[in-house]
């Protein structure tokens, strides 16, 4: 479902256009973005509006239909899930009735349906919903009546595994079991009919990367057996049809996927996946232009950076039991200067965040409650950070990219931004790199707890309930060391 991450970039498409007219609307447009990144719904909205009754029954009006995207992911930012959902509706209605003519545009769908779905459930709305996505079922299956593309039937697949996942997070765990083993049972038959049929396969591959996810959901330990079973029938499929675009595609994500969820857990399993799938990938070649492109891509950049992550983290986890680094700090932002001295005795967590790390705010209410449940007890908490160039947009209550900000002004972004969060504990403005070197930073946030005799006993990075529970754990044992 998270194959495509980014939007249609509706500014470069207006800006091929050379007429005046579409000078002029790329400038609105332009207008319009903006409004949103500042969170000026009611002023954007009423812009759309008049952009699309100005050139109503013009080529500039299929042009502006894209602009739903951009306000739904700014709407669902801004925890406006029923506007978010109901925009990201008008986008896929948009995109719908051409996918007959066009069946690449299903490459990109499974994100928004799967966006709509969550947007309207965390709304409050989950009929909203049910109802589009056996709308937008049935329109595919229509359309890949016309047309057998196998991107068509690889989006129906898609859209049956978000229906699947859907029920399951409203509670409905046995409606999404028996729908998804009665989806597979029914793939599993065309493929025995047409073992070559691409559409088929890659419909396989969707609804098992449903079993996985359901798997998950439900914490069963079967979770581990499906993924081997899903990497395993990608790696045969591809094999098997190398000059589907399609299939490279999934075969590849699949396995980025998989190999950079495992970096962190464990960088050892994660070198063999990825020596799996380099291995796969040498004996692959395409005559599909894209697919080739894609694995010239994965070959040149995805497989060094991987294996860099794995190298990096193999001698983060070396760290523990060390001594920690001394404090190389540049200046202090919420909060009074701590020193080495002042930190004696402790029990220490480093959090290495940035203002606009979506996963780092995550983490906040964690620090929160810890820093009043523990402070007394001898915790302290000091988040390391760098400047960004990133200052403080004080109505729209977010940080904002500003190129020509002091160094002075940014720390005072920071407090502002803390304050808007509520933390109480200091940050640390760190020289470039150097002190998250010391700790093997390469990705966050990261958050390392040294005991009270300066010791590291636990690195972990990322945000999620795993990651906290195992943090607190730790904290309550570091604590109760003397």
């Amino acid at each position: 479902m998270k194959l495509f991450s980014k939007f249609v970039c509706l500014a470069v498409a207006i800006a091929m256009l050379p007429t005046p007219s579409f000078a002029d609307l790329r400038s609105d447009v332009g207008k319009v973005r903006k409004q949103l990144q500042q969170r000026k719904f009611a002023a954007a909205e009423k812009l759309f509006k008049q952009l699309q009754d100005e050139n109503q029954g013009t080529p500039a009006a299929l042009q502006l239909k894209s602009l739903h995207a951009n306000f739904a992911a700014s709407y669902i930012r801004a925890r406006q899930h029923l506007k978010g959902g109901q925009h990201t509706t008008s986008y896929i209605d948009f995109l719908m009735p051409r996918l007959e003519r066009s069946p690449a545009m299903a490459n990109s769908l499974p994100r928004f349906i799967n966006q709509m779905a969550g947007a309207f459930s965390a709304a409050k709305k989950p009929e909203l919903a049910e109802e589009k996505l056996e709308q937008y079922l049935k329109a595919t299956l229509a359309a890949s009546e016309k047309n057998k593309a196998p991107q068509l039937n690889s989006l129906i697949a898609s859209i049956q595994s978000i229906k699947v996942l859907f029920l399951a997070r409203q509670k409905r765990s046995k409606q999404a079991n028996d729908l998804l083993s009665k989806l597979i049972a029914s793939q599993e038959k065309k493929l025995g009919d047409k073992p070559k049929d691409v559409g088929a396969v890659s419909g396989m591959i969707v609804l098992q990367g449903a079993r996985v996810q359901l798997a998950k959901m439900a914490k069963s330990k079967d979770v581990a057996k499906f993924q081997k079973d899903l990497l395993k029938l990608a790696s045969k499929s591809v094999k098997a049809n190398p000059d589907s675009g399609l299939l490279i595609l999934q075969f590849v994500n699949l396995n980025l996927s998989s190999i950079s969820q495992q970096v962190y857990k464990d960088a050892k399993v994660a070198r063999g996946l990825l020596n799996d799938f380099e291995a796969t990938l040498d004996d692959l070649t395409s005559t599909d232009q894209r697919g080739q492109r894609i694995l010239n891509s994965v070959r040149k950049s995805n497989i060094p950076r991987l294996r860099r992550s794995i190298v990096s983290v193999i001698q983060r986890d070396k760290l523990i039991g060390q001594s920690s680094a001394p404090l190389e700090v540049e200046a202090w932002a919420n909060g009074k200067e701590l020193t080495d001295k002042d930190l004696k005795g402790k029990v220490i967590l480093l959090d290495f965040w940035a203002v606009w790390c979506g996963p780092c705010i995550a983490t906040f209410p964690h620090l929160r409650e810890w820093r009043e449940k523990y402070g007394k007890e001898g915790l302290e908490i000091i988040g390391v950070t760098r400047y960004y160039k990133y200052g403080w947009n004080d109505k729209a209550k977010r940080p904002v990219r500003d190129g020509k900000i002091s160094r002075e002004d940014e720390r005072k972004a920071m407090e502002a931004f803390a304050k808007h969060h509520k933390l109480k504990h200091p940050f640390a403005v760190a020289t470039d790199g150097g002190y998250a070197s010391k700790y093997k930073v390469s990705g966050i946030p990261q958050a390392v707890l040294i005991d009270r005799k300066g010791k590291i006993r636990l690195i972990r990075v990322g945000s999620g309930p795993a990651n906290a529970k195992a943090l607190h754990a730790m904290i309550q044992k570091l604590l109760a060391e003397k």
